[in-house]
C-alpha cells in the first residue's frame, strides 16, 4: 500500500481500468488455451474477474451469470431490481436482467423452477447467436447438473473446463490485483490494532471481533464475511469460531481475520496474543511457528515447487497428529486473490508426492502453527501458537505483503 487507497492526480495506487483490461485479456488467453469459444459463468468470483462486483455481494448462483465471448465483451445478468442499479452506475457494462432460477426451488418447487430455466436457456441461445457463437463450445463453471442438462439439451456444446481455464487465469496476478491484496492486509493490520488494544481480562471473543469489524469497515472493507476470535482453551484444537468466552490473564488469543473483502480480494491472515506476558514454553513455541514460516517463505520462488515448500515442515505425528490428513490446515499454505482460497493448495499429504511448480505473480498464505503443550484444568489440551503470512511471489523470490510485527508475540494488557 505504497500510495493510499485512493486515486490522485498525483497517481499511484490501483488503475481499476487497467486492471478490469488486463484481468479479461487474461481470461480470453486461458479459455483459448483450453479450445472454449466463451464462458458461462455462475462462479461469483469468476462473474467479478470478468466484470464487477456490488459491496458485499459475492455472487450466488440461481441469480446472478456472466456470459463471455472468447475476445469479446462479457455480459453480465444480474437479478431485475440489481441490474436496473447496475446498469445506472456502470453504463459501460452491457448489464442485462437474468432469469432468476433459486436453487432452493429444485426441491421444493420444480415445475417453477423448470419453467425459469427453459426460460434461461433461451436468453443464453440468443445471446450466443447475438455474439456469433452458435456451433462453439461454451465453459460452464458454478452451475447446477439440471443447468448444465437444460443447456445440452438444447442444443448448446458446453464443457466443464469453464472452470479450469478461469483458475489458470487467476493462478498468477496482475500488479493491480497485488495492490489490492496489499490494502486488504494493510485493513487487516489496523484490525490487530484495534484488538490489541483492546484485549483484558473480562472482554469476550464476540467484543473484540465486533471492534475488528467495526475498524475494517471504516477503514475501507466492503465486506467481513469471516474470521475467528479463539482464546485459551479455544486456540487449540482451535475452535475457528467466535464466542461469548471471556479473555483471561495467561491466555493466548488467536485471530484470523479472513475473508474482509477490498474491492473484492479476499484476506487469510493469523496473530496471535496473549493476555499478560507469555510463559517461556509459549515464546519457545512461537518461535517455531515463526521460524517455519520464514524458512518455508525462503523457498517460495520461481522455478521452485510446493514440495520444496513443505520440505522442511515437520511430520504430523511431531506436533500432535495421527497422520497428515489428520493435520490438513495445520501447517499448510494456498492460493488467495478473488477467493480466500485458490490454487494452489499445498500440504505435506499431497504436494510431495504432486508438486506443483511456483510462479512469478503467485499470491499465497502461508499458516503454520506449535501446541505449547501445557497442559492444566483451565487448558485440557494446552493452548496454540499460529501465523500466517501473505505474499507474493517475485522475479527473484517473494514479498511479504502482510507485516504485522511478529518477532515475538504481540502482549497485551
Amino acid at each position: 500500500m505504497p500510495y493510499g487507497k485512493y486515486k490522485t492526480d498525483y497517481g499511484g495506487t490501483v488503475d481499476f481500468a487497467r486492471l478490469t483490461r488486463e484481468r479479461r485479456a487474461k481470461a480470453a488467453t486461458w479459455l483459448e488455451k483450453y479450445k472454449l469459444d466463451g464462458l458461462l459463468t455462475f462462479d461469483g468470483a469468476n462473474a467479478r474477474y470478468l466484470t464487477v462486483g456490488r459491496s458485499g455481494a459475492t455472487g450466488y448462483s440461481g441469480y446472478k451469470y456472466v456470459l463471455f465471448p472468447t475476445g469479446g465483451n462479457p455480459i453480465h445478468h444480474d437479478a431485475g431490481m440489481n441490474a436496473k442499479a447496475l446498469q445506472y452506475a456502470v453504463d459501460d457494462l452491457d448489464t442485462r436482467p437474468s432469469i432468476a432460477m433459486p436453487p432452493e426451488m429444485v426441491f421444493t418447487n420444480l415445475p417453477a423452477y423448470k419453467f425459469q430455466l427453459s426460460k434461461f436457456v433461451n436468453q443464453i441461445k440468443q445471446e450466443l447467436k447475438e455474439t456469433g457463437i452458435t456451433d462453439g463450445v461454451i465453459g460452464v463453471d458454478g452451475a447446477g447438473p439440471f443447468v448444465v442438462e437444460a443447456l445440452k439439451e438444447a442444443g448448446v456444446r458446453v464443457s466443464p473446463e469453464g472452470a479450469a481455464a478461469m483458475a489458470m487465469a487467476r493462478l498468477t496476478k496482475t500488479r493491480d490485483e497485488i495492490e489490492l491484496l496489499r490494502c486488504a492486509c494493510a485493513i487487516c493490520e489496523a484490525g490487530f490494532q484495534a484488538a490489541k488494544e483492546m484485549i483484558r481480562p473480562g472482554v469476550s471473543e464476540r467484543e473484540v471481533w465486533a471492534e475488528i469489524s467495526r475498524r475494517s469497515f471504516q477503514c475501507g472493507a466492503e465486506a467481513v464475511e469471516g474470521g475467528h476470535v479463539c482464546s485459551g482453551p479455544h486456540s487449540y484444537p482451535i475452535a475457528n469460531t467466535i464466542s461469548d468466552r471471556l479473555i483471561r490473564p495467561g491466555d493466548i488469543i488467536l485471530i484470523d481475520i479472513y475473508n474482509i473483502s477490498y474491492h473484492g480480494y479476499r484476506t487469510c491472515y493469523y496473530a496471535s496474543f496473549s493476555c499478560g506476558e507469555p510463559t517461556k514454553r509459549q515464546k519457545e513455541c512461537w518461535d517455531k511457528a515463526r521460524d517455519l514460516t520464514d524458512q518455508t517463505i525462503s523457498r517460495m520462488k520461481p522455478g521452485y515447487s510446493t514440495r520444496d515448500m513443505v520440505a522442511g515442515w515437520p511430520k504430523a505425528e511431531e506436533y500432535g497428529y495421527k497422520d497428515e490428513d489428520d493435520a490438513t490446515m495445520a501447517q499448510w499454505a494456498h492460493g488467495i486473490g478473488l477467493a480466500q482460497y485458490e490454487t494452489p493448495a499445498i500440504g505435506r499429504s499431497w504436494s510431495i508426492d504432486y508438486p506443483q511448480e511456483l510462479l512469478e505473480g503467485m499470491t499465497l498464505a502461508v499458516e503454520t502453527q506449535w501446541p505449547t503443550g501445557e497442559i492444566t484444568t483451565q487448558y485440557p489440551h494446552g493452548q496454540c501458537l499460529r501465523i500466517e503470512d501473505e505474499v507474493v511471489i517475485t522475479k527473484n523470490g517473494c514479498e511479504k505483503l502482510s507485516q504485522w510485527p511478529r518477532d515475538q508475540i504481540t502482549v497485551c494488557w
